[in-house]
């Protein structure tokens, strides 16, 4: 099976649901399934960083002449 969404309550008592997953309890117990589920999990993370477009610092513009 796959992994349930991460959720949580907070202290007004609404459930927020994360975009990560949390990893079924039998997978803790299985050093290897684990390796695997962590190997899987920063590969997507390096599929979805690289998806993303490269951020460029804003240029200051200079005025010059104006008082």
């Amino acid at each position: 099976g796959g992994a349930k969404p991460f959720t949580y309550a907070m202290r007004n008592g609404k459930i927020l649901e994360m975009a990560y997953c949390e990893v079924p309890a039998a997978v803790l117990d299985d050093t290897e399934e684990l390796a695997r589920w962590a190997d899987a999990a920063r590969a997507a993370a390096l599929r979805a960083k690289a998806a993303k477009p490269i951020k460029r610092a804003k240029t200051p513009v200079i005025q010059r002449g104006r008082k």
